[in-house]
């Protein structure tokens, strides 16, 4: 138990808000996510080579911290609707009349602001199913 009960952020780079430190509620931590651009869209495991970075950004804002201490979690892949050295800024909602498919809407470009929007985008795709 680090005694942290509150996110602690880094400066945030272009695309990324940065490796971040979450408190658990068992009081443990997490740290992540870090951003890199990749091709396969289905592999979601943890590249165990990535922990020197980890270690390094993590060492910013708690130099004290045993990096022995420090494990593998999960991978996961949050999808951008740009290409390399660019991302849009900008919710996509995307309904049948782009992709032909009745009752199916693709939500895109949904990052941080995600949460705060989710109810008033709730809102709007119900109203687009009515």
């Amino acid at each position: 138990d680090l005694g942290i009960r509150h996110l602690v952020y880094p400066i945030p780079n272009k695309f990324s808000l940065g490796i971040h430190l979450t408190p658990e509620l068992d009081y443990s931590v997490k740290f992540g996510p870090d951003f890199e651009w990749v091709e396969d869209r289905e592999n979601y495991k943890v590249d165990i080579n990535k922990k020197k970075l980890f270690i390094n950004e993590i060492m910013k804002f708690l130099p004290d911290l045993d990096s022995d201490s420090l494990n593998p979690s999960y991978a996961g892949i949050r999808p951008i609707v740009e290409k390399k050295e660019k991302s849009k800024r900008d919710f996509i909602i995307q309904t049948d009349s782009t992709h032909s498919i009745p009752n199916l809407i693709n939500l895109y470009g949904i990052e941080s602001p995600g949460l705060t929007s989710s109810l008033a985008i709730a809102l709007h795709v119900r109203d687009l199913l009515e």
